[in-house]
């Protein structure tokens, strides 16, 4: 495989594990945060509550899958985001879960079980999958995946969108 560099500049949280809790933080919901009224607009608009629960509730299943007392400790919370192009509001959300006292011995494997991160795939998460096997003709390599830092205590990772990758001396920047 040809030696590849990328970058990728997201916001977006997949997992952090901080003792035996591991939390996700879906985001769902955009707006310029200049506009006039931009957080009321943004927390009424029914279309972004929608897809806010939807994400919510994947991540909960998601989360489901490794751990238990999986709850939602907040719902739907506004944070501002500064970018070249001015600040944006962003709509999120806070997951729990407890993971079993063993968890050490299957991090790994633990860490497998939730990716892809639901917010690349939607819902439903495993009939996503299939059809993007069955529809995509390329390789999307790194992106879309997750980078994390592990100190062998508490993780921190962050899902791989907006990015640009460099192989063979091109450019090409991917997002979605």
């Amino acid at each position: 495989h040809e030696k590849m560099r990328f970058v990728s500049f997201s916001p977006e949280t997949f997992l952090k594990l901080k003792g035996d809790s591991l939390f996700t933080y879906p985001r769902k919901g955009t707006i310029d945060a200049t506009l006039p009224d931009a957080e009321k607009r943004l927390l009424t608009d029914p279309k972004e509550l929608e897809e806010h629960q939807f994400a919510v509730e994947e991540a909960k299943r998601d989360l489901s899958l490794v751990s238990k007392s999986v709850a939602v400790k907040r719902f739907r919370y506004l944070e501002r985001v500064e970018r070249g192009a001015g600040a944006i509001l962003q709509s999120s959300s806070e997951v729990c879960g407890r993971l079993p006292s063993n968890y050490h011995h299957y991090l790994g494997e633990l860490l497998f079980k939730l990716i892809p991160a639901g917010s690349i795939t939607g819902s439903p998460k495993a009939a996503t999958i299939a059809r993007l096997k069955e529809i995509e003709t390329y390789d999307r390599q790194f992106y879309s995946g997750v980078a994390g830092i592990f100190d062998g205590q508490e993780i921190d990772s962050t899902v791989l969108i907006r990015f640009i990758e460099e192989e063979k001396g091109v450019l090409t920047f991917k997002s979605g």
